[in-house]
């Protein structure tokens, strides 16, 4: 019985029925990958022939391109019958593998409805994903264009890829060899730093010096981490070559826009669709499936707006101005003249500006109104007994500006030698700050014996002279339309000197009071200012100024070398390029905008960069340091137009009796009465007066917030100064004599409101808005033109401002494109740099992750509880009735 029972279970066992054999996950990895590549020559071939068909519908009709196609090359390197005989592989590979598909459409089916394809697709696409945050990707990263050129291919890309993707690799590899720091090049600030920090820190603090002394062991440390870093680069390029090498033949560094990753996510989006569409809708909604199902749905949704937004997406910048006569020069046209802004209908794509990547949108865009609001700034600048103010190694701290903020300074010991904390003899107080405020007019005397004390003398002259903000130099000959006071010191101090430039750059202007006048005329020509260096020398800094001097070498410490190579005075940028606009006009004659040096910095083992010093520019607060090739050198720069190339030097004088004399570098000596024009050619310059020593009360007045019912803040838009009420506490050694005194100040240089000079000369205060950094915020208000039946520009009614009005990141929608505030230029106050973006995926995109929200809310919260009720409904026993 046992036999023929073994017997029957063997016949019973080979008549079973086998089923198809389970897919490993090997063999899932393998079959994604394949199909990946297969897609991924598809999508090669398929896009070449679409960008000669492209060409060729330049100059043939649809019908003649598409049948010129395939004897058109795509390649200089193909010939005609090579290409047509890749063309007819292809399409009879694609004929046989879409038959192959259709007959074995049921392992298909299996193939992507395994559970080991579903991970292994979705590992490779993840890890996809990660290999495109890891490695460097090559820009711009909207073009799916872009290619690394061949290495040995002029005027090609792959030094400048290279040498980008080393910098990177070598940083993060770095970085994980050095984990929380450890084993890092350290770099102690010297002695000497240390010491004049404290002299620094009585005067400023004790938490601005700590500032300083971070920010310079900041320095020290990243200059050294930086040169390691360049060490170690230099030490495995051969690698870091051969890595890029290999991340360009796969396409690594151009993942989101390769075609192998498009490939992939197809794959994916295939699997999807088999595993959610079948067993039919009662399948697909019933509660234990349907959150799941409407997961699958969002991430298709999803995927086919990434793939409209990676077809069809462009974005770029448009270039706008405001048009019209910028006679402020604060980037507002003048609407007098009826000029119209100018309408731009093109933008460049990838911020790329060539007729290349030049494109159109179906409308154009000008600008309505465009403005910047800057952080406002004080700065406090000390006095020596002669009214000099004191030098420092460091550049004065500026600090930004806010309601209640309190600011201590001038600290000494405690005055019962306890030996404690050093105490503040003065603190500023900002009572308010205020949006808008004006210059109604500045009382000016001479400051009384009582005044003065035992500080020095302040010899001041005011001069009315045109109010550069309300003048295009272009047109300096024409009607002036506004003048300002102008309170133009004449006290003695360094060799940088206070100095009226004319507009056209006719003639210089400094006043003198004491002394000898003729020795303020510079004995040695050609010297354009100051520049600051730091060098840092095997781990210490070095401070030191130098003169600036074309063609000079000048030799700093550790065999650093510094050429000053050319300048300007007028130095703009094109806000498309960044590149710098040349004026064509000799260094003498242009007018002082904004001046500017180039100079060339060498170090001692052959790197060398050139670097554009545009004046009172910290690299430091602009955070410049990180892009240059020599970060041991910091630079800069302190123009003095009264030394630089310029027009006819001039010093003004007066005697005790206010008797005044204009002597010119000639040594004309020409006698000048109060209230006359000083007879020198350029622009209008009157003499209003003259003070042995100079007191003066701006009359300072803050106007009301412009509050508009509709929320528009037009009050952003104003070119009104800023206004600050400020209260000055004093507290001498003596507590009983504590002062307290509130002044109202303005950002602007009309009747020195933005100065205020301590009663006793001890200290300088100085109101502006700070340019130097970024800006606080910028935005525009766009308007929208169509063209009419004759082609004209009409601008459409579109609402209010505040409904066209576009920030940095608040946009503004109109025909499927999105408009946003991008850049902004500051030596060009009239341009605003416009983001524009179309990309018609973004409404999937954004309703697929709506819609895996859902799913998984559904899938993990309401599931869970409806298949809990259900349970409980089948486990309960009915009760019998009577």
């Amino acid at each position: 019985m046992s036999k023929t029972q073994d017997g029957e279970n063997a016949s019973t066992s080979a008549a079973a029925p086998t089923g198809p054999k389970r897919i490993g996950f090997g063999a899932a990895i393998l079959g994604v990958v394949g199909l990946t590549a297969v897609g991924w020559i598809a999508l090669e071939v398929l896009s070449s022939h679409w960008r000669v068909y492209q060409q060729l519908r330049e100059t043939h009709s649809a019908w003649d391109a598409l049948t010129t196609l395939p004897g058109a090359t795509a390649d200089a390197n193909w010939s005609d019958t090579r290409l047509l005989v890749r063309d007819v592989i292809f399409v009879a590979f694609t004929i046989f593998f879409g038959i192959f598909a259709w007959l074995s459409r049921a392992s298909f089916t299996r193939f992507f409805r395994s559970m080991n394809v579903g991970v292994a697709v979705v590992l490779l696409a993840t890890l996809s994903v990660v290999s495109g945050v890891l490695i460097p990707q090559i820009g711009p990263p909207d073009d799916s264009t872009v290619r690394v050129d061949a290495p040995d291919a002029p005027g090609g890309n792959y030094r400048e890829q290279f040498d980008e993707f080393r910098w990177a690799v070598g940083y993060f590899l770095y970085h994980l060899g050095h984990l929380y720091g450890v084993g890092m090049p350290e770099a102690d600030i010297p002695p000497a730093a240390i010491a004049g920090l404290d002299g620094f820190s009585r005067k400023y603090g004790l938490e601005e010096a700590g500032n300083r002394r971070k920010g310079m062991e900041a320095a020290f440390s990243g200059n050294a981490k930086t040169l390691a870093i360049e060490d170690f680069t230099i030490r495995n390029e051969k690698r870091l070559r051969s890595a890029f090498d290999l991340v360009t033949r796969l396409h690594l560094n151009r993942v989101y826009r390769s075609f192998w990753f498009a490939s992939l996510l197809t794959v994916l989006a295939v699997a999807i669709v088999f595993n959610t569409f079948h067993g039919g809708p009662k399948r697909w909604l019933k509660p234990s499936k349907f959150g799941f199902f409407l997961v699958h749905v969002g991430m298709l949704v999803l995927l086919t707006g990434g793939a409209l937004s990676r077809t069809f997406t462009v974005r770029g910048i448009c270039n706008l101005h405001l048009g019209g006569l910028d006679r402020n020069g604060d980037g507002v046209y003048d609407r007098s003249r009826d000029e119209m802004p100018p309408v731009e209908d093109g933008f460049y794509r990838s911020n790329i500006p060539d007729a290349e990547h030049l494109r159109f949108m179906p409308f154009g865009l000008s600008l309505e109104a465009f403005a910047r609001r800057d952080w406002p700034a004080l700065q406090v600048t000390f006095l020596d007994e002669e009214g000099v103010p004191l030098a420092f190694k460091s550049r004065l701290p500026t600090y930004t500006l806010w309601n209640g903020r309190e600011i201590d300074l001038d600290y000494v010991d405690p005055p019962d030698g306890s030996g404690g904390d050093p105490e503040p003899r003065l603190r500023l107080i900002v009572r308010a700050l205020h949006e808008r405020a004006t210059v109604a007019g500045v009382v000016t005397r001479e400051r009384t014996a009582a005044e003065r004390g035992d500080g020095p003398a302040s010899p001041v002259a005011e001069l009315r002279v045109p109010d550069a903000r309300r003048i295009d130099p272009s047109r300096i000959g024409e009607a002036v339309p506004s003048r300002q006071e102008f309170l133009f010191a004449a006290a003695p101090g360094s060799s940088d000197v206070d100095c009226v430039s004319d507009l056209t750059a006719k003639f210089r202007l400094v006043a003198v009071r004491e002394g000898d006048p003729t020795v303020r005329f510079p004995g040695r020509e050609g010297r354009l200012g100051a520049c600051y260096v730091r060098t840092l020398v095997e781990g210490e800094n070095v401070d030191e100024r130098i003169d600036v001097r074309l063609g000079e070498v000048n030799e700093l410490p550790g065999g650093y070398r510094i050429v000053f190579q050319r300048a300007t005075k007028w130095y703009q940028t094109d806000p498309r390029t960044g590149t710098e606009i040349e004026i064509g006009i000799p260094l003498a004659q242009q007018p002082l905008m904004n001046p500017a040096v180039v100079a060339l910095v060498t170090a001692p083992d052959g790197r060398s960069e050139s670097r554009v010093l545009q004046d009172g520019v910290d690299p430091m607060e602009r955070k410049l340091v990180d892009s240059y090739d020599v970060p041991e050198v910091l630079l800069t720069l302190d123009w003095d137009d009264w030394t630089a190339p310029g027009g006819a030097r001039y010093v003004l004088t007066w005697d005790a009796n206010d008797r005044a004399t204009l002597i010119s570098q000639d040594g004309d000596r020409t006698d000048v009465a109060l209230g006359e024009r000083l007879p020198m050619e350029g622009m209008p310059v009157e003499l209003v007066d003259v003070f042995d020593d100079f007191a003066y009360e701006a009359d300072v007045r803050f106007r009301d917030p412009i509050v508009r019912d509709d929320g528009w803040n037009e009050e952003f838009y104003s070119r009104d100064p800023r206004g600050l009420e400020l209260e000055i506490v004093h507290w001498p050694e003596d507590a009983r004599r504590r002062t307290s005194e509130i002044v109202s100040m303005a950002s602007t240089r009309a009747g020195a409101a933005g100065i205020h000079i301590d009663r006793e000369s001890a200290f300088v205060l100085e109101f502006f808005e700070n340019t130097a950094g970024f800006p606080f915020e910028w935005r525009s208000v766009l308007r929208v033109h169509e063209r009419d039946a004759s082609g004209n520009w009409v601008e459409k009614d579109l609402g209010d401002p505040r409904s066209r009005e576009i920030r940095v990141n608040d946009y503004f929608f109109y025909k499927g494109y999105r408009m946003f505030q991008t850049n902004a230029n500051e030596t060009m106050p009239g341009y605003s740099g416009i983001g524009v973006v179309f990309d018609p995926g973004i409404p999937l995109a954004i309703a697929g992750m709506w819609i895996v929200i859902a799913g998984a809310a559904f899938a993990f919260l309401v599931r869970p509880i409806l298949l809990a009720r259900g349970r409980g409904n089948r486990g309960a026993v009915p009760t019998r009735q009577g």
